[in-house]
C-alpha cells in the first residue's frame, strides 16, 4: 500500500517504472544463451531441484517429477547463503519454471531498487536528485542488461538499497521500525556474502554516529553471526563436515588468495585496477564515471573540514561495493556485473553533482536575469546530459542484447529432451564442449547427461562403466578417438541433427 501510495502521489516515478518494465521486459523470453546466461541455466536448475523436491515434502506428484537431472537428490550450492534459489522457486511454483519467471524476480527487485534510488535521494537531498538518479540507474548499460539477470548482485543491490532506506528512517524507539529494518537486513544477508559489507558498513557508521544504540548493535551482530551459523549448519547437514573445509577454501580463491595453482586466472594489481576501469566506463557510461568522481574528489575535500551528512551518508553505499568488489577480486576480475553493486551510488552521486554544480551556477547569475529563463535553461541542459548517457552506449547495450554464444548448449538440451525418455542417461563423447555449454544442456534437457573423451579401447573394456548409458553425443569439430566414432557409428543406430549426432546405444 505504501508504494501504491507513492506511484500516486509522484506520477512521475510511475511514469519512470513503466519504462522500466518496457526496456526490462525486452528479450525477456530469450533462451539463456547470451552473456553471463550461464546464470540463468545454473540457477534455473536449481529451482527445479527445489521445486521436485518441494513436491516430495507436500505430495505433488508433477512437482516430485519435474527435476529428471539430479536424480532426486537435494542441491544445495554451499559457495552462497541460501535465499537466491528460493525466490526462483516461488515464482516457478506461481509461473512455471521458464526463463520468464527467473527474470522476473530480478526485473521486480530491479523496479524496487529504482523506487529506493529515487526515495534516498530524496531523503538526502531533493526529490528533483531523487528523480535525476533513478533515470541515470536506468538508462545504463548495467542495468538494463543485467537487471534482468537471474543472479545475485541485482537482487544483492535492490536490497542493500531498499534497507539502507530503512536504515536512513530508521527510529530505535518505534518496535515496528526496528522489525522492518532487522528483515531487511536479514534477507539481505541471506541473498549473499555482499550483504556482509553493507552491515559492517551499516554498524560502523551506527557506532559512530549513535544512529544504531547498544541493543540494536547487539541485535545486528547476532543477526550477521546467525546466518554465518545457518549457513555452516546447512553444509554440515547436506554435505558433512569436509565441505567445510572446501567452502573456505572456495572463498579464499574468489579473494585471489589460494595458491597460485588454484585460482580461476591469475592477475596483476594493475591488471585488476584496468579492467575493472574498463567495466566502469563501459557499464556505466564516461560521463556517469566523470560526475561520480568529481563527486568523490569533492567530499575527501569537504571532509577536511566539514562534510554534510548527506555525503556522508550517500558515501556508505560506495565504500561497501567498493570493499566488496576489492575482497572478492578474482570474482569481480571474471564478471564484468559484479560492479552492479555501485550502481546506486554513481546515480545518485552524479544527479547529486550535477544539481549542486547547476544551482550553485544560479546563485552566481545576477538577480536582474529572469530566474524562470535560468530554470528552463538548466532543465534543458540536464536532459541533455540524460539523452548523452542514454546515447553513449547505446551500440553496446544492442549487442548485449543479441549475444547468443551458447547456442550449441541450447540447441544439444533440446535435442536430447526431445530424442529421450527421462529415465534415459546420455554421455557426451566431448569433455571440451561440456565444460563449456554442459550447464546449458542440462537445464534444457533436464536429462541426466554427463561428459567423458571415451576411447574404444576403454569402452570395450569396461562394459559396466557405460551399462546404464542409453546415449552417446558426436559433436562435430571436437575431439574425439576416431576408431571410437567409427566404432558407433557403424555399430549403432544413429541421428544426426546439424552439428549433433545422438547415437542411440539401446536398439
Amino acid at each position: 500500500m505504501a508504494i501504491l501510495h507513492l506511484l500516486l502521489k509522484h506520477r512521475h516515478i510511475l511514469f519512470i517504472l513503466i519504462f522500466v518494465v518496457i526496456l526490462l521486459g525486452y528479450n525477456i523470453r530469450k533462451p539463456f544463451i547470451g552473456h553471463h546466461d550461464w546464470n540463468g541455466a545454473f540457477w534455473g536448475s536449481m529451482t527445479r531441484n527445489y521445486m521436485s523436491n518441494l513436491g516430495k515434502i507436500i505430495g505433488n506428484t508433477y512437482l516430485q517429477n519435474l527435476d529428471q537431472t539430479s536424480t532426486g537428490d537435494f542441491i544445495f550450492f554451499y559457495h552462497y547463503t541460501p535465499l537466491l534459489p528460493v525466490f526462483f522457486t516461488v515464482s516457478g511454483l506461481v509461473f512455471g519454471l521458464n526463463e520468464i519467471s527467473m527474470r522476473l524476480v530480478t526485473v521486480v527487485f530491479s523496479v524496487l531498487m529504482l523506487i529506493s534510488i529515487y526515495k534516498i535521494g530524496a531523503c538526502l537531498y531533493s526529490k528533483n536528485i531523487g528523480i535525476l538518479a533513478a533515470v541515470f540507474a536506468l538508462i545504463t548499460p548495467m542495468f538494463l542488461y543485467f537487471g534482468k539477470l537471474p543472479d545475485h548482485e541485482p537482487i544483492l543491490t535492490a536490497l542493500c538499497t531498499i534497507t539502507f532506506y530503512f536504515y536512513l528512517r530508521l527510529t530505535p524507539h518505534k518496535p515496528i521500525s526496528v522489525l522492518r529494518f532487522f528483515i531487511l537486513m536479514a534477507l539481505t544477508l541471506l541473498e549473499s556474502w555482499g550483504g556482509f559489507f553493507f552491515l559492517t558498513v551499516i554498524m560502523v557508521h551506527g557506532l559512530l554516529t549513535k544512529k544504531l544504540n547498544r541493543k540494536l548493535m547487539l541485535g545486528l551482530t547476532g543477526l550477521g553471526l546467525g546466518v554465518l551459523l545457518f549457513h555452516a549448519l546447512m553444509i554440515f547437514a547436506i554435505y558433512g563436515k569436509s565441505t567445510i573445509l572446501d567452502f573456505f577454501n572456495y572463498g579464499l580463491i574468489r579473494m585471489n588468495m589460494s595458491e597460485p595453482g588454484s585460482n580461476v586466472t591469475q592477475f596483476t594489481w594493475i591488471q585488476f585496477i584496468m579492467t575493472e576501469s574498463r567495466f566502469l566506463i563501459v557499464y556505466f557510461t564516461r560521463i556517469l564515471v566523470g560526475l561520480s568522481a568529481v563527486w568523490i574528489i569533492y567530499f575527501f575535500l569537504k571532509l577536511r573540514k566539514h562534510a554534510l551528512p548527506s555525503d556522508l551518508l550517500l558515501f556508505l553505499l560506495f565504500v561497501y561495493g567498493f570493499f566488496f568488489i576489492l575482497v572478492f577480486r578474482n570474482l569481480a576480475y571474471i564478471h564484468d556485473y559484479k560492479l552492479y553493486v555501485l550502481l546506486p551510488f554513481i546515480a545518485l552521486s552524479s544527479a547529486r553533482t550535477i544539481l549542486f554544480l547547476f544551482n550553485s551556477l544560479g546563485n552566481r547569475i545576477s538577480v536582474s536575469y529572469p530566474i524562470s529563463k535560468w530554470m528552463n535553461f538548466r532543465n534543458s541542459l540536464i536532459a541533455l546530459i540524460v539523452l548523452a548517457v542514454a546515447w553513449e552506449r547505446t551500440d553496446f547495450i544492442v549487442a548485449l542484447q543479441k549475444t547468443s554464444f551458447n547456442t550449441p548448449g541450447f540447441e544439444l538440451g533440446n535435442l536430447i529432451r526431445s530424442n529421450t525418455s527421462p529415465e534415459e542417461k546420455t554421455l557426451v563423447l566431448s569433455q571440451e564442449f561440456d565444460s563449456f555449454y554442459g550447464v546449458f544442456i542440462k537445464f534444457y534437457s533436464n536429462r541426466s547427461v554427463s561428459a567423458d573423451d571415451v576411447t574404444l579401447q576403454q569402452f570395450k573394456e569396461n562394459p559396466d562403466r557405460y551399462s546404464e548409458t542409453q546415449h552417446f553425443v558426436l559433436v562435430d569439430n571436437r575431439p574425439v578417438d576416431s576408431e571410437m566414432e567409427n566404432y558407433i557409428l557403424t555399430t549403432y543406430r544413429h541421428n544426426k541433427t546439424g552439428k549433433f549426432t545422438l547415437v542411440d546405444l539401446i536398439n
